[in-house]
């Protein structure tokens, strides 16, 4: 029996800014008797990874969202908690046998490593693919073969506020071969940790240095004012 499916994949796969894109397929069959539903897309980001709340509102003509867990956007790895964060979309465009929903993803800067010949100096973060479902009405008869999914207890008492007769789950089953398809390693540069103490030093050398031009900059200016003052007494 066919049932509803995705792909999804992260590009690039290198630096600071990727994009994760999903596509949902549905088959013809099942369009009408989905009506009814939302589709909905639930991330699950590493500490590594995190989405700007503010960019995702340009994309609200595809999609409304809720996000749990840290967002704050300036913060290093190394500054949050080590737990994962929610992003749950409620996709707006109509499935009609297939969507695409693309999501800009950001990594934070990564703690310094040591950096050798066999290993560059870059740290990694595994993103599984969204795990994605119809919410329907208990009325909705449509038989899957999969069992539905498990979701966080914050993402289902969202999704039943209001919701007096209940909630039907119908799985949108990922068409990964194998586990290893259905998740991808995301990778950005990091320092040197061999480079710390030399970064400190410089750091510390400019704002010392700074300091001493503005002490010097403030005494020529207090000085010419000074000669102003005496040339028109004179």
């Amino acid at each position: 029996m066919q049932q509803p499916t995705l792909t999804s994949y992260l590009y690039p796969t290198q630096g600071y800014h990727p994009t994760s894109t999903t596509r949902v397929q549905i088959p013809p069959h099942l369009i009408e008797s989905l009506n009814s539903c939302t589709t909905h897309l639930l991330y699950t980001l590493p500490p590594l990874l995190f989405v700007d709340k503010y960019e995702l509102t340009n994309y609200q003509n595809s999609y409304t969202f809720h996000h749990w867990g840290t967002s704050n956007l300036e913060l290093p790895v190394f500054a949050v908690d080590q737990v994962d964060s929610l992003l749950l979309l409620n996709v707006k465009n109509e499935c009609d046998v297939e969507c695409e929903v693309k999501v800009p993803l950001h990594l934070r800067y990564g703690d310094p490593l040591v950096k050798s010949e066999n290993r560059p100096a870059q740290q990694e973060a595994k993103l599984d693919w969204p795990t994605g479902f119809f919410a329907c009405p208990p009325s909705v008869d449509i038989p899957v073969s999969s069992t539905q999914p498990l979701l966080p207890d914050e993402v289902l008492s969202l999704l039943t506020t209001n919701m007096t007769q209940g909630l039907k789950m119908i799985p949108i089953v990922p068409t990964a071969v194998n586990n290893n398809e259905s998740a991808q390693i995301v990778r950005v540069p990091v320092g040197d940790s061999a480079h710390i103490a030399l970064v400190e030093f410089g750091t510390v050398t400019t704002i010392f240095l700074l300091f001493g031009y503005l002490i010097y900059v403030s005494q020529r200016t207090v000085m010419r004012l000074r000669t102003r003052e005496r040339q028109k007494e004179e």
